[in-house]
């Protein structure tokens, strides 16, 4: 489908995004407040507030309804701040609990202790504790070459971003691909944005995705990953990946579950589409232990994964 302009292709993808599993807040922690689904024009400092707002409202009880001071906001972001490496992140993310120590007065229960929050909740899939929600238009500040930008995408998981799309009304990837490794060269991927695990180019005839990567000449069309069938067919149009690759829950999967933190050489790894078929078929066939109760921490060149032999490519 051909569009006039790329602000047609990127509102087309929203409008569709949220037809197939980003619809913001769940009903059960649905609030007085006005949760967006789509935050438009958003930076890092709006991203943090609804992170804040987010990260209370999953952790209530926890926090004993009383919400993040600023102090205890800045300490959230000061364990993204302390990730060196994608792969850091990913372990931030997926061991899915923080500690903090609480320094607002309000919880005299517990001020100046200690206090576990939740993140993120691998299993918890489109269930009652998942935020699925899409930043439109992200400004950074400026960057290293002096000057601001705008990411076009944002995917964010219980207000993380996690996953990072730039369209282009195109045939052509190459134009996004090198928008994002310029992103990734020219300093993009810190505080808040520390937490982009995929990275993905997109037009409307086709896309591509990869692992954000700490090098930027990793950026690269060589080790970006297509999307396929399970027959191993090519699917690139945009509609087809809304439904296959960024609908809820595979969106979700896809962090939780299929990307890699690989400590043996500090690079961020996420699987192909066909290592992601033959885990989900060998899992709606095992009757002995769930899938979700695993997380592939660390691998080698080839891993095996219950049964199934997976060859993870380095590049």
């Amino acid at each position: 489908m051909d569009f006039v302009s790329e602000k047609d292709f990127e509102n087309a993808v929203i409008n569709n995004l949220k037809k197939h599993g980003w619809k913001g807040f769940p009903d059960s922690l649905k609030t007085d407040k006005n949760y967006d689904i789509v935050l438009q024009n958003v930076d890092e400092k709006k991203l943090i507030q609804n992170w804040k707002n987010i990260i209370f409202a999953i952790n209530k009880d926890a926090l004993n309804g009383v919400e993040l001071s600023e102090d205890e906001m800045d300490q959230v972001i000061q364990k993204v701040n302390n990730c060196r490496s994608f792969v850091e992140s990913n372990s931030l993310i997926n061991n899915e609990i923080i500690s903090i120590r609480r320094t607002n007065g309000l919880d005299q229960k517990m001020h100046g202790k200690e206090v576990q929050i939740q993140l993120f909740r691998r299993q918890d899939v489109n269930a009652g504790y998942s935020v699925y929600q899409i930043a439109q238009q992200i400004k950074s500040d400026k960057l290293d070459d002096g000057v601001n930008r705008r990411g076009d995408l944002m995917l964010l998981f219980n207000g993380m971003p996690l996953i990072h799309i730039e369209l282009k009304n195109s045939r052509s990837l190459a134009p996004a691909i090198t928008q994002l490794k310029n992103y990734s060269k020219l300093g993009f991927y810190k505080g808040i944005f520390r937490l982009v695990q995929i990275v993905v180019a997109m037009t409307p005839y086709d896309m591509m995705y990869a692992p954000n990567s700490n090098d930027y000449t990793d950026i690269k069309k060589e080790k970006f990953l297509r999307w396929t069938d399970e027959n191993n067919n090519l699917i690139g149009g945009y509609l087809d990946i809304i439904n296959q690759f960024f609908q809820i829950p595979q969106a979700h999967r896809l962090v939780a579950d299929f990307t890699i933190a690989d400590s043996s050489d500090n690079v961020l790894k996420v699987l192909r589409s066909y290592q992601i078929y033959a885990i989900n078929k060998y899992k709606q066939n095992s009757l002995t232990k769930s899938f979700f109760q695993i997380k592939i921490l660390s691998i080698v060149k080839r891993v095996v994964i219950f049964g199934i032999l997976l060859v993870l490519e380095k590049h």
